[in-house]
């Protein structure tokens, strides 16, 4: 196994231009480029790191341009900065030129009339009942770094009629839950339409988007959060799919929006 997340993270090496610098493994490799999940993550630490103090992440949106391979540069860079929302930017450059642009919102809590949720704890099997997810030889590289069971849905390529797929997700490593590291880890299932698939095809995410339901998230029991990919529409070689991820006790953390182009 090559380097996990929390050590890839901290050789994270920061320059005098304010810039920051890091060389990729293969092992986390998705397909020519690095897992989405990780490229967005690095961009958040970028941001995180230059500016002390800022208030919770309240969401990301996320653009995937170009291939983000080998030695990175993650240029962070504050857009506006109010009493209250602070918005910042950090692109993630490879040796072609500019691989992926995201830009990160982060909102100080404030006094308000809700405090309510309209998304039910799904009904499912816990981790130690589910099934292993992912048990092809040809599963992509960076997957080693995580345990995957299937709570509810199909397997990627299988042909399987299902488009809504739960998916229990932690990391191998023991590590102490972060926003950074949850939003590396909510980005892991493949896109809802894959399962669909009478056999492996590629996919490449174009946008990725993320709201924060909790600023303070924690897992279920081990380690584990539930992943939900769902698909909503798939139409002249894209699928638009809605994500969402769940932490303790099924509280919900993440709602995410995708944009995905299909070769199928």
């Amino acid at each position: 196994m090559s380097k996990p997340f929390t050590d890839l993270i901290q050789s994270m090496t920061p320059r005098s231009d304010g810039t920051h610098v890091v060389s990729i493994p293969p092992g986390w490799a998705q397909g020519q480029s690095t897992y989405g999940g990780l490229t967005a993550a690095l961009g958040l630490e970028a941001v995180m790191r230059q500016n002390e103090g800022l208030p919770p992440l309240r969401s990301a949106m996320v653009n995937f341009i170009g291939a983000a391979a080998g030695d990175l540069t993650i240029a962070p860079h504050v857009v506006r900065q109010g009493r209250s929302l602070t918005v910042a930017q950090a692109d993630v450059v490879a040796e072609k030129g500019l691989a992926t642009r995201s830009t990160f919102s982060f909102g100080a809590a404030r006094e308000s009339l809700f405090d309510e949720s309209h998304l039910p704890a799904p009904d499912l099997v816990g981790p130690d009942d589910a099934e292993p997810y992912f048990t092809s030889p040809t599963r992509p590289n960076f997957t080693q770094f995580f345990d995957a069971r299937l709570a509810r849905g199909g397997w990627p390529g299988t042909g399987s009629e299902h488009s809504n797929h739960f998916i229990w997700v932690r990391f191998k490593e023991q590590l102490t839950p972060s926003m950074v590291s949850l939003l590396a880890l909510a980005d892991m299932p493949p896109p809802a339409m894959v399962p669909r698939f009478p056999q492996p095809k590629p996919i490449s995410s174009l946008t990725w988007m993320v709201n924060v339901l909790k600023t303070e998230p924690q897992p279920a029991q081990d380690g584990w959060w539930l992943l939900q990919s769902r698909a909503e529409h798939a139409s002249q070689g894209y699928s638009s799919q809605d994500m969402l991820v769940w932490g303790a006790g099924l509280e919900p953390v993440i709602a995410g929006r995708q944009l995905v182009a299909i070769y199928l």
